[in-house]
């Protein structure tokens, strides 16, 4: 008898269980009766398991069109709608503004997704919706004009622009986005969420198409890199803002999934900050591992991410890229030659264990018992500041390490952005903190003014709320 899921799952519904997932990265080598055995039921796209119960993806993201195919490329030729960066170099890939793209992308789009359909085994469990692009700070002709749209429905007129930007344009067809933010602080800032909303509307439209054509209406998930919170090697370059995605991107979906590698109380700093911008909502790690070969942090750092309340765990890789002249990587689970690591062995334990306590975990609901402290998620510092010590810890307070003090000290963490202190949520804390927080948008300002002056408690350095969300200087908490 062929080992299923069913012999190892808590939980009979299989779309309640816990999703303890085993990337195979490549056609390399499958065995699901072992992957099954080691506790682990879902995969990213293996199909092979249907009869056995393992729950794998469906590919249906328009990003895999940027590119184009052979016809789109025959009608239009390179470099016609790339895409362009910074500097003027012309990408590989076609601008997401580009309108034959978008013309084209729902039909291939369309296609993908009946073609899914056509052959699902009983595997196809939810929709792969987007990757880890993060968006492009894209400075082709067809997102200029784009972003020049946006300014307007933004601002209204030239005049509210020029009052907010300390400029001097008689219309809107004069402004081009900064290379930088030395160049101009205001219209590069503006550039950047203009480049993250089209991302989050882009997802959001690849989602509500993906609806339409599934008659069973599959979750849809993303795979965005976490490095788009706080790494500013990244920031920099990639408009992805987190919050905006989640919202609307992803919006009416239940899940939110994303790609998390780090260990201890980064991976809980991390899960923090998704449980903070999406309250209610269940967690997916699609993408995890440790970059150790320590079976013990390998360990615990899964347990972190099961305490923390999150509904599923996917470990890349399987294979140790095994295909690539056998060499080995301390991040995979398997050696160079395929053997397995002793942390696979600890991930495998710990998948097991979930599964015997499944129904308790499943049915909880992650909260604090007392009111927590809250980071101030200033994404625009974080997107300026040069790294320090390497492209993920950037300074000495940078809000990984401040969570790792506040939890040293007791105290309960979650992250709290301008938007949510904007819309009240600071009566939900007990107090702020809020490391290099230079830029701080006027009405968020505004807020912690008026919270502190009540009572609140703000713990801050650097100049807090020294410029606003165009770079502009105000002193709205100079006094406090």
């Amino acid at each position: 008898m062929p080992a299923t899921v069913e012999f190892f799952a808590g939980i009979d519904q299989p779309d309640q269980r816990f999703l303890a997932g085993l990337i195979h990265n490549s056609s390399v080598f499958a065995d699901t009766t072992r992957m099954i055995r080691m506790g682990f039921n879902s995969d990213h796209s293996l199909w092979t398991g249907a009869g056995q119960g393992i729950r794998a993806s469906g590919r249906a993201s328009v990003m895999d069109f940027l590119k184009g195919d052979v016809d789109f490329k025959k009608a239009h030729p390179e470099p016609e709608g790339l895409w362009v960066n910074a500097e003027g170099k012309v990408g590989k890939h076609y601008s997401i503004h580009y309108p034959p793209w978008i013309e084209a992308v729902e039909k291939f789009l369309g296609k993908r997704v009946q073609e899914a359909l056509s052959r699902d085994n009983g595997s196809l469990a939810y929709w792969m919706v987007s990757l880890e692009e993060g968006g492009w700070m894209d400075y082709s002709p067809w997102a200029q004009t784009a972003f020049r749209k946006w300014l307007k429905e933004r601002h209204g007129t030239i005049e509210e622009l020029n009052r907010h930007w300390k400029s001097k344009y008689s219309n809107f067809d004069q402004v081009t986005p900064a290379k930088s933010y030395e160049e101009n602080r205001a219209s590069w800032l503006e550039f950047r969420e203009f480049g993250g909303q089209a991302y989050a509307r882009l997802v959001g439209w690849n989602v509500e198409l993906v609806r339409r054509l599934d008659p069973k209406h599959r979750p849809c998930r993303g795979a965005s890199s976490t490095l788009d919170i706080d790494a500013p090697y990244f920031l920099a370059f990639r408009p992805n803002d987190f919050e905006e995605l989640f919202r609307v991107g992803f919006k009416g979906e239940k899940e939110r999934s994303f790609d998390l590698y780090c260990a201890d109380d980064q991976m809980g700093n991390a899960i923090e900050f998704f449980r903070s911008i999406v309250p209610g909502c269940n967690l997916i790690n699609q993408e995890f591992s440790v970059h150790t070969t320590d079976p013990r942090i390998a360990a615990r750092t899964y347990w972190v991410q099961v305490a923390k309340g999150i509904h599923g765990i996917h470990l890349f890789q399987y294979h140790g890229l095994r295909f690539l002249a056998g060499q080995d990587f301390k991040w995979s689970v398997t050696k160079g030659d395929g053997s397995p690591k002793l942390k696979l062995a600890a991930f495998s334990d710990a998948a097991q264990e979930v599964h015997r306590i499944e129904p308790l975990l499943m049915a909880a609901k992650y909260t604090h018992a007392v009111k927590p402290v809250a980071i101030y998620w200033s994404r625009i510092d974080l997107g300026l500041d040069k790294p320090h010590e390497s492209l993920y810890g950037q300074s000495l307070n940078d809000p990984n390490h401040l969570y790792e003090t506040l939890r040293g000290l007791g105290y309960p963490v979650r992250w709290i952005t301008p938007r949510q202190i904007t819309e009240g949520d600071l009566k939900g804390v007990a107090a702020l903190v809020m490391p290099g927080a230079n830029h701080v948008p006027q009405a968020a300002a505004q807020a912690i003014e008026s919270w502190v002056k009540a009572g609140g408690v703000a713990v801050a350095d650097s100049w807090p709320g020294a410029f606003d969300e165009y770079g502009q200087p105000q002193a709205v908490l100079e006094p406090l």
